[in-house]
């Protein structure tokens, strides 16, 4: 709905179709001078009425924000509007999310933001640039100096065009907010994005949730943040991060006393003790520091480990399925609507909450990105099968484990036994030493061994 300085303004309730387009759009030109903001959302304007819209937006000089989300603009639609936005001196802010741009689709915006400089906030979410778009990308971000905010989440990028986006942020001194939250920058992506925060003096928030970056790539970010004076929010959880990548980050905050970081998000990430007691000690002279985690993996010498970690949502996923009788194609069945057996993440999502399942919306965005190898934000049949094949994989190597330590117990049973000690003693050498044993997997496991040394 568009928002009016003046209630009798009839157009703010207009819906804009492909197939009206031309009558709408020329009623909001020639008569609105109260309109400041339009929300299209989900009209299914289409790469026409988009065309009609961006005709209108050339002459008109009241409306400031733009909501054409969900609207299937697809390639004629990116083309029009970036022409627009080269020609328009008042948008401030758009949203251009879900509308099936491809990566050709990011030239008309690269283009755009050389010469727009009126337009604050720009919204890309939840579209299919990849590589190449993000090379586009990358060139408009390093040229403009004007933009604010920049959502673009949701999409393909990596590789090259993660770098691209990366390094332009080196370039850039206006964007405060970046969101760039489930795409696939990998340790490559952040490796360039740990160099652009060493001499970024305006961003304030990144975000960088789920994008399949390691330890590696945590450093990298680190070795940023160690000369970063600005940056107050980053988002680096539900990656593949383990201890001592988180350690790392926190130690580079420990190393600069300029840090302006107030906000850190590692979601889904297990710290350790060390962590929690370096923490601690940073917030002694920074009370405004707050890190969410994953939980704390906790090491009591031989006298018990205990590791608090959150149960894999895909096993709980599972588990509903056979304990309702249900075959993993019955399940998906109720998801797959247009039986392509492919479902999109929204399809995903809905269909795990119309099932009653009892998963949080974190589990299953978790489930999604597991699940959903090849990045293409849909999850097929076959990814399903595959992440059940996966957790039979891991039930038999726990109980190979259990096998393993029963043979381990009676090995030093008979060692104990031969050495003449009480039935008492036996009991807690025997415990002792597998205690120990696991407690060193663990730390290897979770990176904390890896970071003692």
């Amino acid at each position: 709905m568009a928002s009016t300085t003046n209630h009798e303004d009839e157009i703010a309730k207009m819906a804009i179709r492909e197939d009206s387009g031309h009558l709408s759009t020329n009623s909001i030109e020639k008569s609105n001078t109260v309109v400041i903001s339009l929300d299209l959302t989900g009209n299914h304007v289409e790469g026409a009425g988009g065309k009609c819209i961006a005709a209108m937006l050339k002459e008109n000089c009241y409306i400031s924000e733009l909501n054409l989300s969900s609207n299937k603009l697809g390639s004629q639609g990116a083309r029009a509007v970036g022409d627009m936005l080269e020609h328009n001196t008042t948008l401030q802010r758009i949203n251009l999310s879900a509308n099936e741009f491809k990566d050709k689709d990011a030239e008309p915006f690269t283009q755009a933001l050389k010469s727009n400089y009126r337009l604050k906030e720009l919204i890309l979410n939840n579209n299919d640039f990849s590589e190449i778009g993000g090379e586009f990308l990358g060139e408009a971000i390093a040229s403009n100096d004007t933009l604010d905010i920049l959502d673009l989440s949701w999409n393909h990028l990596r590789n090259r065009g993660a770098i691209a986006i990366s390094k332009a942020m080196a370039e850039n001194n206006s964007i405060r907010i970046l969101d760039l939250s489930w795409n696939g920058f990998a340790n490559e992506g952040a490796l360039a994005m740990g160099q652009a925060l060493k001499v970024n003096k305006q961003l304030i928030d990144l975000d960088l949730t789920n994008n399949r970056i390691t330890n590696d790539g945590a450093l990298a970010i680190a070795k940023g943040l160690e000369s970063n004076d600005t940056l107050k929010v980053l988002k680096i959880g539900k990656n593949p991060i383990s201890a001592a990548g988180a350690m790392a980050i926190l130690m580079a905050i420990s190393k600069n006393p300029q840090s302006a970081l107030t906000d850190i998000r590692l979601t889904d990430i297990i710290i350790t003790e060390e962590f929690e007691e370096m923490l601690k000690a940073i917030q002694k002279t920074r009370s405004d520091l707050r890190i969410e985690h994953g939980g704390t993996a906790r090491h009591h010498g031989t006298n018990g480990a205990e590791i608090e970690k959150k149960s894999d949502p895909l096993q709980k996923l599972l588990d509903y399925v056979q304990k309702n009788n249900l075959r993993l194609l019955d399940l998906f069945q109720r998801f797959d609507k247009d039986k392509s057996m492919s479902v999109s993440r929204e399809e995903f999502t809905k269909g795990i909450q119309s099932s009653n399942i009892p998963l949080k919306d974190s589990e299953i965005n978790a489930i999604i990105t597991m699940l959903d190898e090849d990045g293409d934000g849909e999850v097929d049949y076959g990814e399903l099968v595959k992440g059940n094949k996966e957790i039979l994989r891991k039930a038999r190597e726990r109980r190979n484990a259990k096998k393993k330590k029963e043979e381990f117990e009676e090995r030093r049973v008979v060692e104990i036994l031969a050495s003449g000690v009480t039935e008492e003693e036996r009991v807690k050498q025997v415990d002792a030493a597998w205690v120990d044993k696991e407690i060193r997997e663990e730390m290897v496991d979770t990176g904390v061994e890896t970071m003692r040394k």
